[in-house]
């Protein structure tokens, strides 16, 4: 596009990229911190927005650190590792609070509180793709394959056996679930090599091929706090473990429920909240339009000798509405932890009219749970608690819990 030139890097953006002011345009440049002078070259323009190559660092950051895996500058996964840990969490704490005065307007009096995780190994779930005798993750911005020979961020023997299938030339994505080294493969072609796999690795307990069980136990396990928790292929579970005992305490610590109040947990998954929850309200009633994670929940109840829940297979909002609207149900409070894309207005506008007095809002995007927020607080609700658990060390990603009552 142009010659390579040195700028100051100004800002991060939401996805943790340099930000570059060159005149009435705005760059954007990867593994680049503040205050540093770098030499870039442009790549990619669109409008007034251009995307640029780090070349050369002129001038380091004192906030920058030795990226921990070999593969960061070319791998899409990680975004932060060359960044200090405690200046991960400022950017999160920093990203928050701009996102909601952005996209909400709200105006939050300081940086939310943010729990932090400065320990590697942490992912019990990744996907990684094969084609021609390489395994791994794609590059940032393409889907080209990094042929992956090591990745801090999940256990050792995951690269293991991606190594392993990948020396016999499989074609296709495969995912690894790794719960106390006990694992699931599933593949989504066919791979023809199944028993050579299990004899290399005796860990692993559970092996799918095109959504068929073809190998060892239809679930892997998981215990969160005093609970354990069946999961299956296709069912969602928080990738890592041991924040998300932190998460939940918090959402319980928030809700501070009460033994006569029936709580309805809404895109519930396998049922892992409401089940941690259920111990301290009189019920619990799970939704999720995933089948597999309903039949996973009501397994979890069973096993954990709760009665006191209840799950239903089908969208929250039509759910909501027929439960409220129609059979005049009343609730105490909401658990919502709904897919990126937030919730929909006219889930707001039911639990808002229906007058349910806490909201207890789980997210892992900050733009839609501000945009939502404004919503529940334009029907009279008050932003009351707000705490940052970080799910996804040395990523851009942060995990939001917000509690919201009626004014």
């Amino acid at each position: 596009m142009s010659e390579n030139r040195f700028y100051t890097i100004v800002d991060l953006s939401h996805d943790g990229k340099g930000v570059i002011k060159d005149g009435d345009e705005v760059g954007f440049v990867s593994n680049t911190i503040p205050d540093e002078t770098v030499l870039v070259s442009w790549y990619k323009k669109n409008k007034k927005i251009k995307f640029g190559k780090l070349i050369n660092i002129e001038k380091n950051s004192e906030k920058r650190v030795e990226p921990i895996c070999q593969h960061f500058f070319s791998c899409g996964g990680c975004q932060l590792q060359h960044l200090k840990y405690s200046e991960q969490l400022k950017f999160k704490q920093k990203k928050v609070f701009e996102v909601f005065k952005r996209v909400g307007k709200i105006d939050l009096i300081q940086y939310p509180e943010i729990v932090g995780f400065d320990d590697l190994n942490y992912r019990n779930k990744s996907t990684f793709f094969a084609q021609n005798g390489i395994a791994g993750f794609y590059k940032e911005e393409s889907h080209s394959i990094i042929d992956l020979k090591s990745c801090p961020i999940q256990p050792e023997i995951n690269i293991e056996i991606s190594n392993f299938i990948k020396k016999y030339r499989y074609s296709g994505s495969f995912v690894i679930r790794n719960h106390n080294n006990k694992i699931m493969v599933i593949f989504e072609n066919s791979f023809k090599n199944i028993d050579d796999l299990i004899k290399k690795f005796s860990n692993i307990i559970s092996i799918y091929q095109k959504n068929r069980l073809i190998y060892g136990e239809r679930y892997i396990s998981e215990k969160i706090k005093n609970f354990n928790f069946l999961i299956s292929p296709t069912s969602f579970f928080q990738i890592n473990t041991k924040q998300t005992e932190n998460l939940y305490q918090i959402a319980k610590d928030f809700l501070n429920p009460l033994k006569n109040e029936t709580i309805v947990d809404c895109y519930c998954g396998t049922g892992s909240i409401g089940i941690t929850i259920s111990p301290f309200v009189k019920k619990i009633i799970g939704i999720e339009l995933n089948k597999d994670s309903i039949l996973d929940a009501i397994e979890n109840s069973k096993i954990n000798s709760i009665d006191n829940t209840e799950w239903i297979v089908g969208d929250a909002t039509d759910i909501i509405q027929k439960e409220i609207t129609i059979e005049k149900k009343t609730f105490d409070a909401i658990i919502l932890d709904p897919p990126r894309a937030g919730t929909t207005k006219e889930f707001i506008n039911i639990i808002s009219n229906s007058k349910i007095k806490k909201v207890l809002y789980i997210s892992c995007d900050p733009a839609t749970l501000a945009r939502d927020c404004a919503l529940f607080i334009e029907n009279g609700y008050i932003l009351k608690n707000i705490k940052l658990v970080d799910m996804f060390p040395h990523t851009y990603h942060i995990e939001s819990v917000v509690l919201l009552e009626l004014g």
